[in-house]
């Protein structure tokens, strides 16, 4: 706000802790043109049909704005999402070979994880191996701005 108030037109960046609509809420007109760096969820809708993160990014925002309110959705629930979605493909193939609770339990879910391809959620495709824990590519962040007040993705 600031800044725009002093006449400053050049290009704003935020990072992704700012990306919530209580942002765009409190800087008003001056959020217009400001960028952001986001995972994938919060522009689920205007993702193109292919992009892998557009489905589970639309079921969750759905899902969560029907308990919580229009605009409501955050990416910081969208991570949480994302790990019980993981969890739910990796914990059946690790439960077929060892038991929970035990070092074998870990080194099973490592195993299983390493082994998922492509694995799509709300905020990346993830792909494990043994060399790459992150596993994460440029399909988990996306550029957006702040366009009429609300999220638009940079082109």
């Amino acid at each position: 706000i600031a800044l725009r108030e002093r006449g400053y037109t050049g290009p704003i960046y935020q990072t992704h802790g700012a990306v919530t609509h209580a942002f765009i809420g409190i800087a008003g007109k001056a959020a217009e043109g400001v960028i952001f760096t986001s995972g994938p969820v919060i522009a689920a809708a205007a993702q193109p049909d292919g992009a892998l993160t557009k489905a589970p990014g639309l079921a969750y925002t759905t899902a969560y704005e029907a308990k919580f309110g229009p605009k409501s959705v955050t990416q910081f629930g969208a991570h949480m999402n994302d790990v019980f979605e993981v969890l739910k493909r990796i914990v059946p193939v690790a439960l077929k070979t060892a038991k929970p609770g035990t070092p074998e339990f870990r080194d099973a879910l490592r195993t299983a994880a390493e082994s998922e391809k492509d694995l799509a959620a709300s905020q990346a495709v993830y792909n494990w191996t043994p060399t790459d824990h992150y596993g994460v590519d440029d399909r988990g962040r996306v550029l957006i701005t702040v366009k009429n007040g609300d999220w638009a993705l940079v082109k």
